[in-house]
């Protein structure tokens, strides 16, 4: 069982669309970790470029209007190489081809909806720490 009393402790940036699942994931993660939510891939890719090295950990829906997922992960490997290994993905069940693709080249942690604190936690355990060889 994953310990959830751990001594990481990340500042996380959550970006999803949905505000019900934003808030869910700050209540499970924030006595633990910092969380700041957006609501948008606009408004992450407008934190991330101030600097990546704000944050930890990134946890993001794959599929959002506009700028998803995907997008992101590309902002990163360009601008900041090897930090797109710390995104989460968070999506359902019913992945669309262009997403599925994308997955498939891509050794990033999936989370899939809906989801438990734990398999939470499991996915966050999952994420390198700098100097790692993952």
């Amino acid at each position: 069982m994953i310990s959830h009393d751990n001594k990481k402790n990340f500042r996380i940036l959550a970006v999803n669309n949905e505000i019900t699942l934003l808030n869910s994931l700050k209540r499970m993660l924030e006595k633990q970790h910092e969380v700041i939510t957006v609501e948008n891939g606009r408004a992450a890719l407008e934190l991330l470029f101030e600097g990546a090295a704000h944050f930890d950990v990134i946890i993001s829906d794959l599929n959002m209007s506009e700028i998803n997922g995907d997008d992101i992960y590309r902002f990163l490997a360009e601008k900041y190489p090897g930090f797109e290994q710390r995104i989460i993905f968070i999506t359902h069940d019913m992945i669309s081809g262009n997403a599925k693709e994308f997955l498939k080249n891509i050794k990033n942690v999936l989370v899939k909806k809906p989801f438990t604190r734990e398999e939470l936690f499991q996915a966050l355990n999952a994420i390198p720490q700098p100097g790692d060889n993952k």
